[in-house]
């Protein structure tokens, strides 16, 4: 049987994915103060309400900013615009959207943070996912498509 890493281990600092964020996680930093058989409970740094969270949705916290602003670096993504070709071939495992599928891009939500989309050439049943991080994205070049 093989063994696997748990991404997290207690007491480690731990964000919310922007992509997957409510606003009132927008800039919380959570310490992992419990493992449990599927999720992680975390709780904000400075104390307050514990919660249980899949740990496929965090991210490791940024280091401590040594300036007087305290500021928190988001790695920057570029925009996707509409009709833009994608892979969801970043999700974290046990995410059911598969990354070997091609998507393309019907809008975005939060201006930019998560984007609706739709597989290329459609579905028989007409889904589409709502609110995909750009984390997980991947653009592919249009000259890689076969048609």
């Amino acid at each position: 049987m093989e063994v696997t890493k748990r991404p997290f281990d207690l007491e480690d600092r731990v964000i919310v994915d922007p992509g997957l964020q409510r606003a009132q996680d927008r800039g919380v930093v959570y310490i992992v103060k419990e493992i449990l058989q599927v999720n992680v409970a975390i709780e904000p740094e400075g104390g307050g309400r514990r919660q249980r969270i899949n740990p496929a949705y965090l991210l490791p916290a940024p280091e401590r900013s040594s300036d007087a602003a305290g500021a928190t670096v988001i790695p920057f993504e570029p925009l996707l615009w509409q009709g833009t070709v994608v892979r969801a071939d970043r999700a974290p495992a046990g995410v059911k959207i598969p990354a070997d599928r091609l998507f393309v891009v019907m809008g975005d939500k939060d201006g930019g943070v998560a984007y609706k989309l739709a597989y290329l050439g459609g579905d028989d049943k007409g889904r589409y996912w709502p609110k995909v991080p750009r984390s997980w994205l991947s653009v592919v070049p249009v000259e890689s498509i076969n048609c």
